[in-house]
């Protein structure tokens, strides 16, 4: 497997405890974002994204967020978070849509399914 076929994708939320030890804690196929929670928005993820990733497609994407028990957070501005409740926001329905069309190494084959 080719190093381009094997990049991951790791998105880190700055609201997470200990980012900076599980950022340095990754393989080095491992591309890392870290946004600050409180002022990035869903448009700005893709942004820091794209800009990490230069046209590089990755085998996976991951997320380290923090939530409770029925809500995932994902960013501060716009309060986008996940639940079955917000599935149907628009910005949130767009957002991992965009994510595997942008960034997806589309040579995989992808197992796509969301699990509440």
């Amino acid at each position: 497997m080719n190093s381009e076929t094997s990049l991951r994708l790791l998105l880190l939320s700055s609201s997470c405890p200990n980012i900076q030890f599980l950022s340095k804690s990754t393989h080095k196929t491992v591309k890392k974002v870290i946004y600050t929670y409180e002022n990035s928005s869903l448009d700005d993820i893709l942004s820091f994204i794209i800009a990490e990733l230069g046209g590089r497609k990755v085998q996976s994407i991951a997320f380290v967020l923090h939530g409770n028990g029925k809500e995932i957070y994902l960013t501060g501005v716009g309060d986008m978070v996940l639940s079955v409740d917000t599935l149907q926001h628009e910005n949130i329905r767009d957002f991992f849509p965009l994510s595997v069309l942008y960034f997806f190494n589309t040579k995989l084959k992808i197992k796509q399914e969301l699990i509440f």
